[in-house]
């Protein structure tokens, strides 16, 4: 992932970030935002960039930049990308939220109360307020819940896409899953691991049809469907991976990483005393990004949207966005100004 550290900027960047937002109310430090962004993403920085083109103050807060899209490889499903890295096709996203006066803070959100008409977001740092909220936190990697994982996070296992093929020359490799990241991981890896295994738990891969036709073309993958496992082992580092097949045969393999790309999950538990969630802990939302509470939005994967792609989420952080600029101007007795084709009625 992409911290959000001014070290990773250039100056001009650096300098544009640390411009005040247009129409900030207050204090430099505790302005009243009209729109307040939890999140850094698609979703986030696509809310962020049509948010501020309808000249709303924007903050977007997060702990780093990018999320789950900056750890992608390769976008090839992106309109009018072609093929495009993850933390390229953010770079963009980023610079485009800059260069529309949205302001960056780095920082780690623990809850959302209402406040005078409007909200208060806090975070590690400091409280935040502004008129309405969008989250746009995403979803965090999913777990395999097995003995031994905890213990090599970080000395072994890796989650979901987010590594470099070449420093896994020579070794040998499991992947854990069946959908696109899990054929992406496969894919790349092809040429560089000395031994590829995937295990997955049905009986063959279901992610989309031309990367599944491409892994099909590699001679040297192992696929062990039907398949799930069941602990890890070794000493300092990862050393050995133990599956168990449907008729209950289990086997060690030998394996010096785990590659684990069996999807993700939302973890919105800090604000699940104020919006309405699914069984699954997203946040349920109406078709414009609306939530239960009336000032709050939603946009993204963390929400009950369906199709978790990259365009979809950027979509809905757009339509996040428009609904939140059309509370502000209602609430401020201005009539919108023309959106698309029509005003947003």
């Amino acid at each position: 992932m992409i911290p959000m550290t001014t070290k990773t900027m250039s100056k001009s960047q650096s300098e544009h970030s640390l411009k005040r937002p247009r129409r900030a109310l207050g204090s430099f430090h505790h302005p009243l935002y009209d729109v307040c962004i939890i999140g850094a993403g698609a979703a986030g920085l696509c809310a962020g960039i049509f948010s501020a083109r309808r000249g709303l103050s924007t903050l977007i807060l997060g702990s780093d930049l990018g999320g789950q899209t900056a750890s992608t490889a390769e976008i090839e499903n992106y309109p009018g990308c072609r093929a495009i890295e993850g933390p390229d096709l953010i770079r963009e996203f980023y610079e485009e939220a800059l260069r529309f006066g949205c302001l960056f803070s780095v920082d780690r959100i623990g809850h959302i109360k209402k406040s005078n008409g409007g909200f208060s977001v806090g975070g590690t740092l400091q409280e935040y307020v502004s008129k309405t909220v969008i989250v746009a936190t995403g979803k965090s990697p999913r777990m395999l819940g097995v003995p031994g994982e905890d213990s090599f996070i970080g000395h072994g296992i890796v989650y979901g896409g987010a590594f470099d093929p070449i420093g896994y020359k020579g070794k040998r490799v499991v992947i854990v899953g069946g959908g696109n990241s899990a054929m992406d991981a496969a894919a790349r890896l092809a040429g560089y691991a000395s031994q590829i295994t995937v295990v997955h738990r049905r009986d063959g891969f279901t992610g989309e049809a031309i990367l599944r036709e491409r892994v099909e073309r590699i001679s040297d993958i192992d696929c062990r469907f039907g398949s799930r496992i069941i602990s890890l082992g070794g000493s300092q580092c990862l050393e050995s991976v133990e599956i168990e097949s449907g008729d209950a045969s289990r086997r060690v393999l030998q394996a010096d990483a785990l590659i684990v790309a069996i999807g993700f999950e939302a973890r919105n538990e800090w604000f699940a005393g104020i919006l309405a969630c699914s069984s699954d802990g997203r946040i349920i939302v109406d078709s414009r990004c609306r939530t239960n509470c009336e000032g709050i939005f939603a946009a993204g994967d963390c929400t009950t949207v369906p199709y978790q792609q990259i365009v979809i989420s950027a979509g809905e952080g757009a339509k996040a966005a428009l609904s939140a600029y059309r509370y502000v101007a209602k609430n401020d007795g201005r009539r919108p100004v023309q959106v698309d084709w029509g005003y947003i009625q």
